[in-house]
């Protein structure tokens, strides 16, 4: 037995047909991506579980912030990010993730519009190597202003791993300014800068509606690095849903009805990409002051946040060839931060993130369903409340439903 079965091995459904109403303090951060859970909360998705929300309209907190609620108990679920669980793992060693829901991909370095800049992508189609093309990408910033974000140090990664991968030096840039992003937007808005690396994906929308252009990304560097590549690995990142372990171990069929909500917001947003962010873009907009259309929240979600749906978890936890897999980010995030001391020998890292073995439970609970519903001989209507229960992926009480009726 994998240590993925063993953790929640002994689990057995409650019995009976009933969803039991739970009410859970909860917050999000006030981002793209991480104000999607608005979508579940207007659209009735956590109602469908049982689930309501405290406070019932939703709320964001700031990202150093929910972590101190979560272990004081004023929350139970937040928002949360893999790269800083790593950094402060031995200090709150309680908090695990339970769900997995995106990646972030989204630094880039962007040319300004009178640059005419080629990306490392064409002069790729060109026929020259990764390597190459990222040199010829070095060479076109001889002599330019660079701003680089000073926000988080995965805009820098970029920067590093562009240079070492196409040999070249910041000495060959005209100047190298680092400042925070909204003055890096600014100094673009007076076209005083020729290519910027901001860390935020609404800073990089407002810098494509310029017309600034990508020319190389961490998204470039995993599609032509090896899988596992230090260089990827120090620049990507996945935001998900965590709690304590303490929660977990008294509140894990709750927590997986809360994960269903999540994926069908996922689905909700891949299908009806328009229509569901829509939903969760004034909630956004108003959280952090910008003014983003639809269109550009749309982009956001399709340049530098690549959703988790429930098929897609598969893969991502899975495939050892997924250059944005669970292993192949944290096996080196780990490794970093180990070598640098922040975190002990010997953690791995499953520690803190059972997002997994929750995964592979709910494809158990599935495949027990379904093979309820083939033979089950409960009535209509029966079929019809667990069929729906399925088709929004609570999959726990589409199985509890049919299980109760036989």
């Amino acid at each position: 037995m994998t240590e993925s079965e063993e953790l929640f091995s002994d689990f057995v459904p409650s019995a009976g047909g009933e969803i039991p109403d739970a009410t859970v303090p909860f917050s999000m951060w006030p981002y793209g991506d991480t104000t999607i859970g608005y979508i579940g909360i207007e659209e009735g998705f956590f109602g469908d579980v049982g689930i309501t929300l405290s406070p019932e309209e939703g709320q964001t907190q700031l990202t150093d912030v929910t972590p101190g609620l979560l272990l004081s108990g004023e929350l139970d679920v937040v928002v949360d990010y893999i790269p800083t669980m790593v950094q402060r793992y031995e200090e709150q060693p309680e908090i695990q993730m339970v769900q997995v829901l995106n990646s972030f991909i989204g630094n880039y370095v962007l040319a300004a519009p009178d640059r005419d800049a080629t990306s490392v992508e064409e002069y790729v189609d060109e026929g020259m190597s990764f390597e190459d093309a990222t040199a010829a990408v070095i060479a076109d910033m001889d002599g330019a202003t660079v701003a680089l974000s000073a926000d988080v140090a995965s805009a820098r990664n970029l920067l590093d791993g562009m240079l070492q991968i196409g040999g070249g030096s910041v000495e060959s840039f005209g100047s190298l300014e680092s400042l925070d992003d909204t003055q890096i937007v600014q100094l673009a808005q007076g076209e005083g800068v020729d290519y910027t690396l901001v860390s935020g994906a609404a800073q990089s929308i407002q810098l494509l509606d310029m017309g600034f252009e990508p020319v190389f990304g961490f998204e470039q560097m995993a599609n032509n690095l090896p899988t596992g590549s230090d260089f990827t690995a120090l620049g990507i990142g996945h935001v998900g849903l965590s709690v304590t372990d303490e929660y977990l171990d008294e509140n894990l069929e709750t927590i997986l009805r809360f994960m269903s909500v999540y994926w069908r917001i996922i689905d909700y947003i891949e299908t009806e990409p328009d229509q569901a962010l829509a939903i969760s873009l004034p909630y956004l907009n108003a959280a952090t002051g910008y003014e983003l259309t639809v269109e550009e929240s749309a982009v956001l979600f399709q340049d530098f946040y690549q959703l988790i749906s429930f098929d897609a978890a598969e893969e991502f936890f899975n495939d050892p060839e997924n250059p944005l897999g669970l292993s192949a980010i944290y096996d080196a995030q780990i490794a970093a931060a180990q070598a640098s001391g922040v975190l002990s020998d010997g953690v791995v890292v499953e520690d803190f993130v059972v997002a997994q073995q929750l995964y592979d439970l709910m494809v158990e609970l599935k495949d027990d369903y379904e093979d309820l519903a083939a033979d089950s001989s409960a009535d209509d209507g029966t079929l019809a409340a667990a069929a729906a229960q399925a088709s929004n992926r609570n999959y726990l009480d589409a199985y509890r439903i049919l299980a109760a009726a036989e």
